[in-house]
This record gives structure tokens, C-alpha cells and sequence, in this order.
């Protein structure tokens, strides 16, 4: 299983959901006789029995042995089956409080049965039909939004830019999460959207896979053909370091990211390890700087060295930073590179859930990032960071209102 996923307590949330359901709605369905009652009990027992399933495949087979759709799929299916589970779990458990603090209110008092039956009932099928709303917006997410791609153009102003740079076309794309794609058929679409864009450079800011190198390999021949004049460039995200998995030994997770880098060099793209190349025209120069994944909570990589990564590039007027997690920016680039420009991150995915539509802009990532998706701006207006919302998917292999992203950026003399 993942590293991040702890069979103990995944295990007893599974179980505390299932009983604590079972049990408010058991009396709802003895009305039902024959065999319709067995096909309702198995029928409710199926997503417990999937899980346990998981487990005991994953025995025989490791984790790291399963393709990409079996990783993607297991995990959506638990999401789905206890994702729908949450409303009526939650509105049932209201109801059960209030059960509870009416009974003890009476202090012994007869109880009112028939109320108690019809609100349980009514809160039931209150759930159900959110439940239903809600798995029929899941499925939506997954079969249709999430290979609706975006365009997003964003034009942006730079003071000093050489003239032989007006007009300088940057394409980025970023979380690709490789082992949550279905086809390379879906992923080869992505890849013409951006080759539509013309670009005079692509820059992808981290995160190509999920768990593992191996899930990039069917994908290699797609990701060659993103070609650009000024090449392709490319960081690591928290994602590429393996850390989301149990490896059999340390040198076998040291080579899984050896293969990525190997990897990166068989598709053409370049890899800046807090590092930084300089793009020249016409006697202009701008430099890109690339920095290692560095995150703010404590549960992410923090190998990023800006400082390094600016090394030599000192006299270059427009730098522009990849930098994967957008908390770097507000952590460290701010106040200790004033002279980066441009930061450009991924990383949140927008949590792949939100609205962004007729004036509203919300997503629940806005309580987990100060800056989770689109263009943003330091309180003096001197430096900007653009935050990609992902092209790829993790966990919920699906998108609702936050749609997967392709950003170009062209820079203008201001």
C-alpha cells in the first residue's frame, strides 16, 4: 500500500462508516422480504468486502507491482463508495445526537418513538438523493471534465525585457501524475493543445507521477513529441521523490529516482536541479532558475536552494523561478530573491474541486493554500507567481468546476 495510507486507520474508519450506517437504517428495510432483503444486505456489504480484497491482493502482489489502472481504480472505487457514504452517515449522526440530548432532556421520560422514526427517515432519504447528486457529479468528473482542458493566456508586462522578447511565448503545464491517466490517447490530446499554442518555450513544474518512475514508462513516446525552439524544461515535485510508497530497501527508492532523471533525458527534457539556463535573442537575455521541491508543511521535500539555483545569472534582468509548491514563494523567494521576477508553481491541483464561474472563484484548497490557483502578486506589486491547476489528477481521478490546465504566458515590454 502507499506510505501515506495507514491500514489501521483507513481500516476503522471503513469499519466505524459502515456499522454506525448499518445500524440506522437495518429497521428501514425489514419490511422487505425474501430475497430482495439478502440482494439489499449484500449490496451494502460490497464496498467493505472490496476493500478487504484490496488488502489481500496487495499480499500477493506489492503496491508497486500493480499497473497504473489498478492503483488509479482502487482507490477511486473506496472514494467512491464511501464518499457517497459521508451525507447520509453525517445527516444520520445528527440525527442521532439530537436523539440522544431529546432522551436525556426527559430525564426517563416515555420517548417519542414515531418522531424519532419519521425524522431518522426523512434525514435518510435526504442523504440518499445527495448521495445520488453527488455520485452522479463524481462520474461526470471522471468520464467528461476530466479531459476537458484549459487554456489559460495570461499576458504579462516586463519591465527591462529586451525587445527581441515581445511577444515570448512560455506554455506551462504541471502535475501530470502520469499514473492516474487512463490512455495515452487522452494524454497525446493534452500534448496537441499545447503544441497549438505555439510556444517559444514549455516549462513543466513537477510532479510527472504518482508513486513510481515505472508509471511514465507507456507514456514516454507521447512526451517526446513536446517540442519547443527554446527546449523544454522541467523541475521535481514532492510526487517524483517516491516518498508516497513502501519501498522493499533504500537503494531501490535511490534508484527509482535515478530512473526519473534517466527518464527526463530520453524524452528530451531538461531537468534543473536548483539550477538555471539563460535564453538569448538579439543581444536580450532572460534566465529560467529551476529549484528541487520545497514545501512548507513538514510532510514535503525541502531540497529547493534558490540562492544556488540563481548562481550566475546575477547580471541577467529578467529571471523567471520554477519552483513546484507555491508555499516556496510566500516562504522564502519573497523575502530572500527579490530580483525573481516571475515564480511559476503548480501543486495544488485547485483540490480538483471548486467554482470558478460567474464571478465566483472558491475551491477548498483556499484553506489549505494562500494561493492555490491563478495569478498573484507580493503587496508592492514588484513580483508575481502564477499557480497552474494541474493537468493531471491524484487520489479522485476526475475534475468538478476546476478543470485541468494548460497556461500560456506571454510576456509583453512594458
Amino acid at each position: 500500500m502507499p506510505n501515506n495510507f495507514s491500514i489501521v486507520a483507513v481500516s476503522l474508519f471503513i469499519w466505524l462508516v459502515d456499522n454506525f450506517l448499518w445500524w440506522r437504517i437495518r429497521n428501514e428495510i425489514n419490511h422487505v422480504k425474501g430475497a430482495w432483503r439478502y440482494i439489499l444486505w449484500i449490496l451494502f456489504w460490497v464496498p467493505l468486502v472490496f476493500y478487504i480484497a484490496g488488502l489481500l491482493y496487495a499480499i500477493f502482489i506489492p503496491f508497486l507491482q500493480w499497473s497504473n489502472n489498478q492503483k488509479t481504480w482502487y482507490f477511486a472505487i473506496l472514494l467512491f463508495f464511501y464518499g457517497t457514504r459521508a451525507l447520509p452517515v453525517l445527516l444520520l449522526f445528527i440525527e442521532w445526537i439530537v436523539s440522544f440530548v431529546l432522551d436525556v432532556s426527559r430525564r426517563g421520560g416515555d420517548r417519542d418513538t414515531l418522531k424519532s422514526d419519521s425524522r431518522r427517515r426523512f434525514l435518510l432519504n435526504l442523504g440518499i438523493v445527495g448521495a445520488g447528486f453527488l455520485l452522479s457529479g463524481m462520474l461526470a468528473g471522471i468520464l467528461r471534465w476530466a479531459g476537458s482542458f484549459r487554456v489559460h493566456k495570461v499576458w504579462f508586462p516586463v519591465k527591462n525585457l529586451h525587445s527581441a522578447f515581445h511577444g515570448y511565448r512560455i506554455v506551462q503545464i504541471s502535475d501530470l501524475h502520469l499514473g492516474s491517466w487512463a490512455s495515452v490517447a487522452e494524454l497525446d490530446r493534452a500534448i496537441d493543445l499545447v503544441l497549438e499554442q505555439k510556444p517559444n518555450l514549455i516549462v513543466f513544474t513537477g510532479d510527472l507521477v504518482n508513486y513510481s518512475t515505472a508509471e511514465a514508462l507507456p507514456f514516454e513516446a507521447s512526451l517526446r513529441r513536446l517540442r519547443a525552439p527554446d527546449g523544454v524544461l522541467a523541475i521535481l515535485g514532492n510526487h517524483d521523490y517516491g516518498g508516497y510508497t513502501r519501498w522493499p530497501s533504500a537503494y531501490a527508492k535511490r534508484k527509482n529516482l535515478a530512473d526519473l532523471k534517466s527518464f527526463y533525458q530520453r524524452i528530451g527534457w531538461k531537468l534543473l536541479n536548483n539550477e538555471n539556463v539563460v535564453i538569448q535573442r538579439e543581444g536580450g537575455a532572460i534566465a529560467i532558475a529551476g529549484v528541487e521541491n520545497w514545501g512548507a508543511h513538514s510532510r514535503f521535500p525541502k531540497r529547493g536552494n534558490v540562492l544556488q539555483a540563481l548562481n550566475g545569472i546575477e547580471h541577467i534582468p529578467v529571471k523567471i523561478l520554477l519552483s513546484h509548491d507555491p508555499t516556496h514563494w510566500q516562504n522564502i523567494v519573497i523575502e530572500k530573491t527579490p530580483e525573481i521576477l516571475l515564480t511559476l508553481s503548480g501543486h495544488t491541483h485547485g483540490m480538483q474541486f471548486g467554482i470558478e464561474a460567474a464571478g465566483i472563484r472558491w475551491s477548498p484548497a483556499k484553506y489549505f493554500y494562500r494561493h492555490w490557483a491563478g495569478l498573484y502578486a507580493n503587496p508592492d506589486q514588484t513580483q508575481f507567481l502564477y499557480v497552474n491547476r494541474g493537468l493531471g489528477n491524484i487520489g479522485y481521478p476526475g475534475r468538478i468546476g476546476i478543470f485541468p490546465e494548460i497556461t500560456l504566458i506571454e510576456l509583453l515590454s512594458d
